[in-house]
C-alpha cells in the first residue's frame, strides 16, 4: 500500500492505484458500479483536478483507494462523488469547531471506546461484505455521548472502508439490542430484525459469528483482528487528522459571497467543476 508522508492536495506526483480486488471482485464492480478500467482511471484523475481547483480545500488525501471510496459509493457519477467528498470535509471541519479535538480518532477519549468491544467488524461472509457487530448494551449512556459513539462507528467504517472488497461488497451490521435503555433509544436504527440467535444464525455466516451468539469465533479474536486492521491502518487515520478546509474562502459558485452566509447547491459550482462528467454519468 502506498502511503504520502504529507498531505498535499496537488502534488508533484500522484500514488497510482495498485488492485487489491481479484477476478470475483471485479466483476461485481464492473456490474453494480459501472467501474471498469476506463471509467476508473479518468474518474480519478478528475476528482483529483476537482481536490486540486477546490477554492476551499486546503489539505486532503489524494491517493486511489481513498478516491475510490467516494467514486464506488455514488457508482461512477463523478459530480456526485465530488459533492459527497466536499460534504463529508465541510462536516468534519464544523465537527472540529464545535467540538475540538474529541473528534479526532487518537483522542484518549475516543480510544477508550475501543476497549469497549461495543462495535466489532467480525470478517467477511461467504458473499464478501463485511460484517459488524453493534453491541448498544456495551455502552453505558452515561459515560460515552453520542459523539463519542458516532466517532466510535465512523472509526470502525473508515478502518473496514480502507480494504477494497467493503468498497466494492458492502458492510451488513448486526445490532444486539440486549441491555439497551430509553437512554439508548435513538442512537441505532435497524432495517432488519431477528428475534433469535437461530434466525441470526441463518442469515449470517456462523463462521465469523462470535460463539455468544452460536457463531465459532470469540468475542475477543474478533476484536484482535479488528485491532489489527486498525493499527495497520494508523499511518491513513494520523494522515487524516490533517484534513483541512478553509470555510472562511467563498466556496464554489457563491459569486464571493461569504461562505457562511451563502446558499450551497447540493452539488459544487462550476468554478470547482472539472473535465466533462456526461460521459461519465451512468446513473
Amino acid at each position: 500500500m502506498h502511503y504520502e508522508d504529507e498531505m498535499d492536495k496537488c502534488p508533484r506526483e500522484y500514488a497510482p492505484y495498485r488492485s487489491t480486488l481479484d477476478e470475483c471482485d471485479r466483476a461485481l464492480a464492473a456490474k453494480e458500479l459501472h467501474e471498469n478500467e476506463d471509467t476508473r482511471d479518468v474518474s480519478i484523475a478528475l476528482v483529483r483536478e476537482f481536490i486540486a481547483k477546490h477554492p476551499q480545500i486546503v489539505r486532503c488525501r489524494t491517493d486511489p483507494v481513498f478516491l475510490l471510496r467516494f467514486l464506488r459509493y455514488r457508482k461512477f457519477n463523478v459530480a456526485d462523488a465530488c459533492a459527497t467528498l466536499e460534504g463529508g470535509m465541510t462536516f468534519l471541519m464544523r465537527m472540529r469547531t464545535l467540538y475540538g479535538e474529541e473528534v479526532n480518532t487518537f483522542h484518549p477519549n475516543v480510544q477508550r471506546m475501543l476497549d469497549l468491544d461495543a462495535i466489532v467488524p467480525l470478517g467477511f461472509d461467504r458473499k464478501r461484505r463485511m460484517v459488524i457487530l453493534v453491541r448498544v448494551g456495551a455502552m453505558d449512556p452515561k459515560d460515552t455521548t453520542a459523539l463519542l459513539q458516532m466517532r466510535l462507528g465512523a472509526l470502525v467504517i473508515n478502518t473496514c472502508l480502507e480494504y477494497e472488497r467493503t468498497q466494492v461488497h458492502g458492510t451488513v451490521w448486526i445490532v444486539d439490542c440486549s441491555g439497551m435503555t430509553m437512554a439508548h433509544v435513538g442512537a441505532w436504527g435497524l432495517s432488519e430484525f431477528h428475534r433469535t440467535n437461530e434466525e441470526l444464525r441463518n442469515s449470517v455466516d456462523c463462521s465469523i459469528l462470535p460463539t455468544t451468539y452460536g457463531g465459532e469465533q470469540s468475542l475477543k479474536q474478533a476484536t484482535d483482528n479488528f485491532r489489527n486492521m486498525f493499527e495497520t491502518q494508523t499511518k491513513w487515520f494520523k494522515l487524516e487528522e490533517q484534513f483541512y478546509m478553509d470555510l472562511s474562502v467563498s466556496a464554489p459558485g457563491t459569486s464571493g459571497r461569504s461562505a457562511r452566509h451563502s446558499q450551497r447547491n447540493e452539488f459544487p459550482g462550476e468554478e470547482s467543476m472539472v473535465g466533462s462528467f456526461r460521459k461519465l454519468t451512468v446513473d
